[in-house]
């Protein structure tokens, strides 16, 4: 019998081992919480040796192993919270004046409080007077009336009569002291002439003068106020019942509306306003009136 000699791809199919079976193992079902007993066996496995916790809750009383936060049986805390590092004696009293004077306003109430405190600094302010003399004692008792003043009630006073320099035709002089903003009083002189102009409030009675609003321009109206004259400082002259003139700088914003100015006197019976400086750089204001709206006091409520 004649011999054959094989192909290759025979030889190459003989040798190829056959691939091999993957086996399918299936997972396992899930698990769920352990059951008590199990935790228990858990926990002994952890066991030093410690005592077991005690609940003490009301109906409760039950034992729990020592590394456990809340009761198994009732879910009630079982180690109690860390107390509170202790504070030094300073910030024991810090505490208690916050508590105190702060986190209680129905027991003391914060106007209470600024009253209280502007009489102690008041007596202070008399002590150090009557041992310091007149040098102290005038600045003093001024400092004090003024602190009065920035915490009292303010009530408006009325002028018994007013007066001016000049009158503009339309712009008489009680129209500065009649509550309307959209009337006021003016100079004769128009623009930078009308300087050194002046308008006058005498009182019937003496009274302490807290402060005075002025609404600057012929009305607060920012439309007709920029085009008019306005005053830029005035020098303000108040005559006491003892005939004394007192005088003030009030530099005025130029801005529409109402502005402040804080003055402490005693007795006052007159107030002057003079027109120093006045800002008419318009072609429309060059000839406008310069004009106040308005000029209001205000002395203490009560």
């Amino acid at each position: 019998m004649p011999l054959t000699t094989p192909r290759p791809h025979d030889t190459a199919q003989q040798l190829t081992p056959p691939p091999p079976k993957l086996l399918h193992h299936p997972s396992p079902p899930p698990q769920g919480p352990p059951s008590h007993d199990e935790e228990d066996w858990l926990t002994a496995l952890r066991d030093d040796g410690s005592p077991p916790l005690i609940c003490l809750a009301r109906g409760c009383r039950r034992d729990n192993p020592h590394t456990r936060t809340y009761c198994r049986h009732c879910g009630h805390l079982l180690r109690p919270p860390p107390e509170p590092e202790a504070k030094a004696w300073w910030r024991k009293a810090l505490d208690h004046l916050r508590t105190r004077y702060r986190e209680r306003p129905q027991t003391w109430h914060r106007d209470h409080r600024w009253y209280v405190l502007l009489a102690t600094g008041s007596m202070g302010l008399g002590i150090v007077a009557a041992g310091g003399g007149p040098w102290i004692a005038a600045p003093a008792v001024h400092g004090a009336g003024l602190a009065i003043d920035r915490f009292t009630a303010k009530a408006a006073i009325v002028p018994a009569a007013t007066s001016a320099s000049s009158e503009r035709d339309g712009f008489p002089a009680d129209c500065a002291t009649d509550g309307a903003d959209n009337r006021a009083w003016a100079p004769k002189p128009s623009g930078k002439d009308a300087r050194e102009e002046w308008w006058q409030a005498d009182f019937e009675h003496p009274f302490r003068l807290t402060s005075l609003a002025i609404i600057n321009g012929v009305s607060k109206q920012p439309k007709e106020y920029l085009a008019a004259g306005r005053a830029h400082i005035l020098k303000a002259v108040a005559i006491t019942a003892d005939n004394r003139a007192h005088i003030k700088i009030l530099r005025l914003p130029d801005q529409p509306g109402p502005q402040t100015f804080t003055w402490g006197l005693d007795k006052v019976t007159t107030v002057q306003l003079q027109l120093t400086h006045i800002r008419a750089d318009g072609k429309t204001s060059a000839t406008a009136p310069v004009g106040l709206a308005e000029v209001q006091f205000f002395t203490r409520k009560g």
